[in-house]
């Protein structure tokens, strides 16, 4: 079963959102999307996200958090943001990862609602707009999902 598509995560190549490199629509709570290609893996230096869900079965009425690992698949070092930075004006995004050690570093991300990877999407696209809307096996433009066993 396919995780509902919810809001976005847009990736930028220089800090404070300079230099869009994609933007990751339709984004699906616990899939883990790896940056796949020369034009997203380790080149982010910052991010934003909207429409995100807030709250996580795993976070019991606390935000949920979106998750920025140094490895693909979502199984490494990671450095975690809460998701309601979107609706809080005390919160802020990423606006430079070079401060928490992870720039150029990242190479896959994740949304956390069960904190279980349920698949993950390749996110590689040459014009930086990706629609992750496709369910479980199927493949739309350069991303792809694909289930973890069970």
């Amino acid at each position: 079963m396919s995780a509902q598509a919810i809001g976005h995560v847009d990736l930028y190549q220089d800090a404070y959102f300079k230099h869009k490199v994609a933007r990751v629509r339709n984004v699906q709570s616990d899939i883990c999307y790896n940056l796949s290609c020369l034009v997203t893996d380790n080149v982010v230096t910052s991010v934003k996200w909207s429409g995100l869900p807030e709250t996580g079965k795993a976070f019991k009425r606390e935000s949920s958090i979106i998750l920025f690992y140094t490895d693909r698949d979502c199984f490494s070092v990671f450095i975690a943001w809460p998701v309601n930075t979107q609706s809080r004006d005390d919160l802020y995004f990423p606006v430079n990862f070079r401060q928490d050690w992870v720039n150029d570093a990242v190479s896959s991300f994740m949304v956390a609602d069960e904190w279980v990877v349920k698949g993950y999407r390749k996110v590689c696209s040459e014009a930086g707009l990706l629609d992750n809307s496709t369910s479980l096996g199927y493949i739309t433009g350069s991303t792809q999902l694909i289930a973890r066993d069970q």
